[in-house]
């Protein structure tokens, strides 16, 4: 029996079935918006490292040297004997490598609360005030509130640190330190002046090029380099949490793709079943075999549409409330419009709507005309 021309329309099935439907498209959804949040959260583990702690080592380079500076008998001697040799050799370094733009400076470390865990921040001490103002124009840093630094013990802040931690962050220090300042600035940065305590010495220089790396004619000359901390350390480290949390992202989602298609196989394994009798009275009036297909296809087809406009839909307004409420008041900020995580969300979906195809295949070898209802 032929069927003059007509088609199988999915239309009907997905009319009189909105419940099975329905569900099969929120679970869809469901699944598409927990792996791009999934990698949204991840992101905020390395991201604003790589926008607000990065860009600084392009400008800046940090360099600890095993300096020995003498024999002493309290501390205070020994701060003016390690004062007198870091400027001695600040200014052997100057004359190595050309450049005038070497600094002796102090440092400390500062906690940054994420929302799972915690990045680390440099706090830079500076011997004057000239110092300072270099380095604040260095980075771009505009007095926003507040003052700069005048004496030891003051510090200033950039905002989004202090949206951060506030004046707790000052617990990293001690109780000896105060926040008469904030400024703007892309970095997360904390500076100022010293108290005598300080004792972590080491030497900034102003890179020429963002790949700038004096180890080589510091250790040439002599120099014994205990530490580095420019573009590239900071650079690598960052890329390798990157790729630890990328990881976790990439098993997550392989785990929960393999258990929702088969929970989605399952289901549609019913559901075909179900179908059995009229696919059969289908083929036993004219239609192939091959059109039966096609119109299940069309089925899933509109499903997954479906699926991934709802999927859009809510990882946009979850990650844009989430970056206005939980991450702009800390401070943190992540891209929220990711195309490659879009893209392997796609990517995602095309792989459950493969194999989806077997249940489908199986099905529809078992079918010939109505005789087989019986």
């Amino acid at each position: 029996m032929s069927n003059n021309g007509s088609k199988l329309s999915p239309i009907p099935y997905l009319k009189h079935n909105k419940g099975r439907t329905s569900a099969l498209i929120i679970s869809l959804g469901a699944f598409g918006l927990l792996c791009y949040v999934l990698s949204y959260f991840m992101a905020t583990f390395y991201e604003p490292g790589f926008e607000h702690v990065l860009g600084q080592y392009e400008k800046i380079s940090l360099y600890s040297l095993s300096i020995d500076a003498g024999e002493y008998e309290t501390t205070e001697q020994w701060d003016q004997m390690a004062k007198e040799k870091c400027t001695e050799v600040r200014d052997q370094i100057r004359e190595i490598t050309g450049n005038d733009d070497v600094f002796v400076i102090r440092r400390r470390h500062f906690q940054l609360k994420l929302p799972i865990g915690a990045s680390e921040g440099q706090t830079l001490f500076f011997e004057n005030k000239d110092d300072m103002k270099k380095y604040s124009d260095r980075i771009g840093a505009k007095l926003v509130s507040g003052r700069m630094p005048e004496t030891e013990g003051e510090l200033v802040v950039d905002t989004n640190t202090y949206k951060n931690r506030g004046d707790g962050i000052l617990s990293d220090l001690s109780s000896k330190y105060k926040i008469v300042g904030q400024v703007d600035c892309d970095y997360y940065v904390m500076y100022g002046f010293p108290v005598k305590a300080e004792n972590n010495y080491c030497f900034m220089t102003f890179n020429r090029t963002p790949d700038e790396d004096i180890t080589e004619d510091l250790k040439a000359n002599g120099f014994n380099v205990a530490g580095v901390i420019n573009k590239n350390s900071v650079e690598t480290s960052l890329k390798d949490s990157e790729k630890v949390f990328d990881n976790i992202r990439i098993i997550f989602s392989l785990v929960s793709i393999v258990l929702l298609s088969v929970c989605i196989i399952v289901v549609l394994a019913l559901h075909i079943r179900d179908r059995h009798e009229e696919w059969c009275l289908f083929t036993s009036i004219g239609f192939s075999s091959g059109e039966v297909y096609l119109m299940a296809v069309k089925e899933l087809l509109i499903s997954f549409a479906a699926a991934i406009l709802l999927a859009a839909l809510l990882s946009a307004v979850t990650v844009i409330c989430c970056d206005k409420l939980l991450l702009g008041p800390l401070g943190l900020q992540t891209n929220t419009f990711r195309p490659e995580d879009i893209g392997r969300v796609l990517v995602y979906f095309f792989a459950i709507f493969a194999m989806c195809q077997i249940p489908l295949f199986v099905q529809l070898s078992k079918i010939t005309t109505v005789d087989d209802i019986e």
